[in-house]
């Protein structure tokens, strides 16, 4: 709805919508309007090119309040801990918004939701609040203010250290690392499946396939050698060619 508000009745495309299981992209004639572009879309005032059309849509029920459709796309993602809108493909003949589906942080997702569901109506995190505490996780998305800043800082939603850093709250902290202490990787489980899968032959790449995603690189590179050294695998080869076989298979093994 929003994209058939603001699309361009002179040049004659269709809004056009692309899916796939990681995103969705919808395109509609026309760039921004004159003064809006990709950095500044959430804070300049909504100015459809159809006006009439803008009021049909919203007398039907098919839209609500003007202006507010960008400010639900964002608030949406941070709720979700998924990447922002992106606007990047957009230029002065039409206007390209793509979602993505990856989730980027579970303890952000459930420490945005936790602190959200537990504010009355009147009083929930508004979508510039929400662009500094993502910005602060994350270390990107859309300039806000200081005063944002500053008014979640005052809520200890953020901290503020001497030196001026700001970094997340305590709460956000504490569930960081309640899941990733809790979580634990059944190593032997994943070595069956990639050795299934490749004829025997395990390398740090295609163990990694079937290890949960938060695992990092220096872990599974840890894990192979703690392995190695203890006569459940074989290696064979150095640097890139690095092959490794299964010797022997115990139950699991916590590493």
């Amino acid at each position: 709805m929003n994209a058939i508000a603001h699309r361009s009745m002179i040049v004659q495309n269709d809004v056009v919508i692309k899916q796939s299981p990681t995103e969705l992209t919808i395109t509609n004639a026309g760039g921004f309007p004159i003064g809006v572009d990709k950095s500044n879309v959430l804070t300049v005032n909504s100015t459809p090119r159809s006006k009439r059309l803008a009021e049909v849509l919203q007398k039907t029920g098919l839209v609500e309040k003007s202006g507010q459709g960008v400010d639900k796309m964002f608030t949406n993602c941070i709720m979700e801990a998924k990447p922002l809108p992106d606007f990047s493909a957009t230029d002065n003949y039409q206007v390209s918004l793509t979602f993505r589906t990856e989730i980027r942080n579970v303890p952000f997702l459930v420490y945005i939701r936790q602190e959200q569901a537990k504010r009355p109506p009147h009083h929930k995190l508004n979508v510039f609040q929400l662009m500094a505490i993502y910005n602060v996780c994350f270390g990107d998305g859309l300039e806000v203010r200081d005063s944002v800043i500053a008014e979640l800082v005052n809520d200890e939603i953020l901290l503020r250290s001497k030196i001026g850093k700001i970094s997340m709250s305590k709460e956000y902290q504490r569930i960081y690392s309640e899941i990733h202490s809790t979580k634990s990787v059944n190593w032997i489980s994943a070595l069956k499946a990639c050795a299934a899968r490749y004829d025997g032959i395990i390398t740090r790449k295609t163990y990694m396939e079937f290890l949960p995603d938060w695992v990092s690189v220096d872990k599974v590179r840890y894990s192979l050698s703690k392995l190695e050294s203890l006569k459940v695998l074989k290696r064979e080869g150095t640097g890139k060619g690095t092959k490794y076989y299964i010797v022997s298979i115990p139950e699991n093994i916590d590493l």
